[in-house]
């Protein structure tokens, strides 16, 4: 009874394997193949690749071998990607100001290329250090937009003027303790004291 049991985790196991592999191999090929029609749509970059990792993420979830460690660390890891992919851009985030205000959670999702409007907590790049903070007004000059920003724990505004190119994305949702991934994978995602 028992090596009918072992045999069949061994031919499931595999089958796994050698899924996971095929979906590997097919987002290898989708994102270096320059003959494919749709390779440069937003379809393809915003929708097929993340599925890809998300459909990998899911089967990796439901691995029957793996330790329940093992599976958190590479489910978290895939959907993180997945988020990169679908055009995301993963922020850590300090404690104190405005991460106090989102309840204390060091990891947001923010999606590049939207519009900012007043009161949005925006992520900018200034001198190689990536800081959030909330838009408190919206200044035109000259045709062109700049914002002016401050932290909800600040007493007065920033000093300099936002432009737009320095604009990463809108924070619009934090989940807590998830940004450590991104500090193991990246050295410049933020510094201390940046945030607030």
């Amino acid at each position: 009874m028992m090596s009918i049991v072992h045999k069949y985790r061994k031919q499931n196991k595999r089958k796994y394997i050698i899924t996971i592999l095929i979906l590997i191999v097919v987002f290898y090929l989708l994102e270096n193949t320059p003959l494919i029609p749709f390779r440069g749509k937003p379809f393809f970059q915003y929708g097929l690749k993340p599925s890809l990792l998300l459909l990998a993420s899911y089967m990796i979830w439901h691995f029957p071998h793996l330790r329940p460690a093992g599976k958190l660390r590479l489910y978290g890891f895939l959907n993180s990607l997945a988020l990169i992919f679908a055009g995301f851009y993963i922020l850590a985030m300090f404690a104190g100001g405005l991460i106090d205000g989102l309840g204390k959670s060091p990891f947001s999702f923010t999606p590049r290329g939207q519009d900012v409007d007043l009161n949005d907590i925006i992520a900018y790049r200034q001198e190689k250090i990536n800081i959030t903070h909330r838009v408190i007004k919206i200044i035109e000059e000259e045709g062109e937009k700049r914002y002016q920003t401050q932290g909800d724990a600040n007493g007065i505004p920033d000093a300099e003027l936002v432009l737009p190119e320095q604009v990463r994305g809108k924070v619009i949702g934090v989940v807590p303790k998830l940004g450590w991934l991104t500090l193991l994978l990246r050295s410049d995602v933020a510094a201390p004291g940046a945030i607030g």
